[in-house]
C-alpha cells in the first residue's frame, strides 16, 4: 500500500499477475467442482452407479476401446512417423500434410460419412461389397456400430497425434549414429532398432500417454456409432446422466468422471516415470557426413492411410448432400445444391453455424489475450514454485476429458451460482478453459524465437511496459498470434463434447445441430452441415500453414 501511496506501483505487471490467477481459477474451479460434487455423498452415489444397467460392460468397454487405440495409433503413428524420417525432404513435408490430412475432418463429420458408408442396408460401400461375388444378401458385410469399428475409426483420428510427436522427435536424431552402428557391424534395420527407437523412446513414450487419455476420454465417435446400439463408455454414460435421464443427475455424472480425472493424473505421472532423465536422450551435434539415404517408397503406406482417412467419408458427406434423399442409388442427374440453400434458410440451423462463428470468434479474442499473459510470465519466471504450478495448471485442460471438463463448467456456471444456464458465454468459457494451452504454446515460442534485445532496447529508450508490448512485442509477434488464433478458431468452431452439456434447444453450436440433425433423420441437412464443418476447418488450417509455415503448422 506504500507503494501505492508513492505511485511507484506498475500496474501493468500488477493487472497481469491477477489475470494470471484469475486463469488458474477458471481451469482449476471445474476440475475441483466435479471432484467435489461425488465426495460429499461419495458412498450413496457409489451405490447407484453399482445399480446403473450394464455399468460393468460399460466400464470394460472404456478400457478396451482405450487400450485398442493405443496399441493401432501408437503401431502406426510411429510407423508413419518412423517412414517419414527415411525420406528426402521434400517427400517427407508431402508425407506430414498427409498423414495429419485426418485432423482437417471434424470427427463429428467424419464419423457420420463413415456411418454414409457401411450403414448395414444402404451404406454405399455395403452396397459395392455386396454386388462383388464374395458377399450376398441384403445387409452388411460391415457393420462399423460396433466396439470393434468404433476402436477402427477412432484409431484413424488418433494417428496424427503419436506421428507429430515422433516424426519431431526424428529430425532431431543425428543421422550419424546410424552410419556408425552400420560399420561397426550392424544392419541398416538393426540400427533403427537398437539406435533410432532408443533414442525417440520419449516421444513415443509421450504419444502413448496422448492417446491413452484420449482414448479414455473418447466421446464423439461411441456416441454416434454406440449409444443406439447397446455399446456405452464411461463419457457416453455421463452424457446419458445429464441429456438423456428425464431428470439430469449431475452428482451420478460427476461420480462417473472421477475415473477418468484420476487415470489422467495417474497417466502423467507414469510418464514421467517412465521417460526419467531426458537429457540421456540428447544428442549434442549432428555428427560429420550426417545424411541418411533417402527410401522415398516409404510415402506410399502413408499415401495409402491419408486417402483411407479422407477421401471415403468426405465423399459420402458430398453425395448425401448433393442428394435428394439418402439412398443406396447414387443419382448424379438428381445433383443440386438444395441442401446447402435448405440449412441457410433454415433458421436453427442457420443461427446455429452463426453461433459457432460468433462464439468462437470472442472465445480466440479472450484466449489469446491470456495465451498472452501466461507466456510471458512463463518465460519471465523461468524459475520457482508457482511458476512450475502454472505451467502444470495451464496444461491441465490437455489431460482431462473435455466432456468432463464440460459437466464442470456446466455445475458451475449454468445452474451455480452464475447461473449462465442458455448463455452462449457458456461455450465461450468452455472454449476458452479447453484451448488455452495450445494458444500458449504457440505465443510463447513465438516470443522464445523473438528474444529480449528489442524489449530491452524500447525500455532503455523510455518506454514503459504497456507501450513495449503494444509498439514492439505485439507487432513482431503476430504471426505467432495470428496462427494460434487460427487455430483455437478451428478447434472452437468444431468443439462437441463440452458443447453437447452446454447447449440448449434455443442456443446450439455447428457441431451440437449437427448431431441433432442426424439424430432427427434429416440427413442430407445434417450432410451438408458437415461438409460447412470441413470446409471451416481446411480453410484454418490452410491460413495457418500460409501464415506460420510449415513449422508452425507441425507445432499446431
Amino acid at each position: 500500500m506504500d507503494f501505492v501511496r508513492r505511485g511507484t506501483v506498475d500496474w501493468t505487471l500488477v493487472s497481469g499477475r491477477a489475470a494470471i490467477v484469475l486463469i488458474l481459477a477458471m481451469i482449476f474451479a471445474p476440475i475441483i467442482q466435479v471432484m467435489f460434487e461425488p465426495m460429499a455423498r461419495f458412498w450413496e452415489q457409489l451405490q447407484v452407479v453399482a445399480a446403473l444397467p450394464n455399468i460393468g460392460r460399460t466400464i470394460i468397454n472404456t478400457f478396451v476401446l482405450a487400450g485398442g487405440t493405443l496399441v493401432l495409433a501408437l503401431t502406426f503413428g510411429t510407423f508413419f512417423g518412423w517412414s517419414t524420417g527415411q525420406l528426402s525432404p521434400r517427400f517427407a513435408r508431402i508425407a506430414s500434410i498427409l498423414t495429419t490430412s485426418s485432423l482437417f475432418v471434424p470427427p463429428i463429420a467424419g464419423v457420420i460419412g463413415w456411418i454414409f458408408l457401411f450403414s448395414p442396408r444402404i451404406g454405399y460401400a455395403n452396397v459395392i461389397l455386396r454386388a462383388t461375388p464374395f458377399f450376398d444378401g441384403n445387409s452388411g458385410p460391415v457393420d462399423i456400430r460396433s466396439l470393434s469399428g468404433i476402436i477402427v475409426i477412432d484409431t484413424i483420428y488418433l494417428i496424427p497425434f503419436v506421428f507429430l510427436y515422433v516424426s519431431t522427435a526424428l529430425r532431431a536424431v543425428d543421422p550419424a549414429l546410424e552410419s556408425a552402428a552400420m560399420v561397426s557391424g550392424s544392419s541398416w534395420i538393426g540400427a533403427q532398432f537398437r539406435i533410432v527407437l532408443r533414442i525417440i523412446r520419449p516421444a513415443i513414450i509421450y504419444g502413448a500417454v496422448i492417446v491413452m487419455l484420449l482414448g479414455l476420454g473418447q466421446f464423439t465417435v461411441p456416441l454416434v456409432l454406440g449409444s443406439n446400439h447397446g455399446i456405452n463408455v464411461i463419457t457416453t454414460e455421463i452424457f446419458n446422466q445429464l441429456e438423456v435421464r428425464s431428470i439430469p443427475q449431475e452428482a451420478t455424472a460427476a461420480f462417473l468422471a472421477l475415473p477418468l480425472i484420476l487415470a489422467g493424473f495417474a497417466l502423467v505421472f507414469i510418464q514421467r516415470m517412465a521417460v526419467g532423465d531426458v537429457n540421456r536422450f540428447s544428442v549434442a551435434s549432428k555428427g560429420v557426413g550426417g545424411h541418411r539415404q533417402p527410401r522415398n517408397y516409404l510415402i506410399i503406406p502413408i499415401i495409402i492411410y491419408a486417402f483411407i482417412a479422407v477421401v471415403p467419408a468426405v465423399t459420402a458427406l458430398l453425395i448425401v448432400a448433393l442428394s435428394p434423399f439418402w439412398s443406396a442409388t447414387i443419382r448424379v442427374d438428381k445433383f443440386s445444391l438444395d441442401s446447402f440453400v435448405e440449412i441457410w434458410q433454415n433458421s436453427t440451423i442457420r443461427t446455429s453455424i452463426l453461433n459457432s462463428i460468433q462464439l468462437s470468434a470472442i472465445g480466440v479474442v479472450a484466449a489469446l489475450v491470456g495465451s498472452f499473459v501466461v507466456a510471458r510470465y512463463m518465460l519471465s519466471a523461468t524459475s520457482g514454485r508457482f511458476s512450475t504450478f502454472v505451467d502444470y495448471t495451464i496444461n491441465l485442460p490437455l489431460t482431462i476429458p473435455h466432456i468432463v471438463l464440460g459437466l464442470g463448467i456446466f455445475l458451475i456456471f449454468a445452474v451455480g451460482q452464475f447461473g449462465l444456464y442458455g448463455s452462449g458465454w457458456l461455450f465461450v468459457i468452455a472454449y476458452f478453459v479447453l484451448y488455452l494451452p495450445h494458444g500458449v504454446r504457440m505465443i510463447q515460442s513465438g516470443l522464445v524465437q523473438m528474444g529480449t534485445s528489442h524489449e530491452a532496447a524500447a525500455r532503455v529508450c523510455g518506454a514503459g511496459r504497456l507501450r513495449t508490448v503494444v509498439w514492439i512485442i505485439l507487432p513482431m509477434l503476430r504471426r505467432s498470434v495470428a496462427s494460434a488464433g487460427l487455430l483455437m478458431f478451428v478447434l472452437m468452431s468444431r468443439e462437441f463434447s463440452a458443447s453437447s452439456l452446454l447447449r440448449t434447444p434455443s442456443n446450439q453450436v455447428m457441431s451440437t445441430r449437427l448431431f441433432d440433425s442426424y439424430n432427427n433423420g434429416t440427413f442430407t441437412d445434417t450432410a451438408a452441415i458437415a461438409i460447412v464443418m470441413i470446409s471451416v476447418s481446411l480453410i484454418g488450417v490452410s491460413l495457418i500453414t500460409i501464415l506460420g509455415g510449415r513449422t508452425t503448422g507441425e507445432a499446431s
